[in-house]
């Protein structure tokens, strides 16, 4: 089923408004402070959001469905685990550390604590990760939208990456904030909207649901080995 027009027009002006939101963004940016801190002005709710936001992508909306019809509820239930004892370390003993030593970048702190050859291979190694990262989430999602939407892959892949680095480029990180606390709001609101849309359709609830997983042979969950599988289950 592929989307109406309205759908596209819907698509249209979200893509719009977070170029408009970059571009309004970055009036008044004139240091180097404002452009990668905020002026360190930024409110803590929205911090807080971005950083929720940037642990959801299109990976986990298309594939979370399918972790749980496949392993059962294991995997959902340790990523309800995980993300909050990440959280919990992050807040007491990552940002108080770094806090308090005002760099722009924690690749400065590399060079302080060690030398500049160190901060340039810090910084590198997560570039070519957040790449590689970023170009599967690009792909996963732009794959979906070409079925939905009949576009060309190849379309949807540029007009993605275009947007989003260019309202990047001109908000600097109060555009990556403020778009992130857009997108964790239709996230969230789309994915509340949906459960109630399916529980509303066809007149289950979460109980249902768990009786339906449960019932399956689903492949068996490890929640924590100190070694990797081998092979790989993929």
């Amino acid at each position: 089923m592929q989307l109406h027009f309205a759908d596209h027009v819907v698509l249209g002006v979200y893509l719009a408004a977070m170029m408009f939101l970059g571009w309004r963004l970055a009036r008044g940016q004139q240091t180097e402070e404002e452009y990668f801190l905020g002026g360190r002005r930024l409110p803590w709710f929205a911090v807080g959001v971005s950083i929720i936001a940037s642990l959801l992508s299109s990976i986990t909306y298309l594939a979370s469905p399918g972790i749980v019809w496949r392993f059962g509820f294991g995997g959902f239930v340790s990523s309800l685990f995980a993300i909050p004892l990440d959280m919990i370390l992050i807040l007491l003993l990552a940002i108080p550390f770094f806090v308090r030593f005002k760099f722009t970048t924690a690749y400065e702190y590399l060079e302080h604590r060690y030398d500049l050859s160190v901060r340039l291979l810090g910084a590198t190694m997560f570039l070519l990760f957040v790449t590689v990262l970023m170009g599967v989430i690009v792909l996963v999602s732009s794959r979906a939208l070409a079925v939905a939407t009949g576009l060309p892959l190849v379309v949807i892949i540029g007009v993605i990456g275009v947007v989003a680095t260019v309202y990047t480029m001109m908000g600097g990180i109060r555009a990556v904030v403020w778009t992130d606390v857009i997108q964790a709001a239709l996230l969230v609101g789309g994915g509340l909207f949906t459960v109630g849309y399916v529980a509303w359709v066809t007149g289950s609830g979460p109980v249902d649901w768990f009786h339906v997983v449960n019932a399956r042979d689903n492949e068996s969950f490890t929640f924590f080995s100190p070694t990797p599988p081998w092979p790989p289950r993929w």
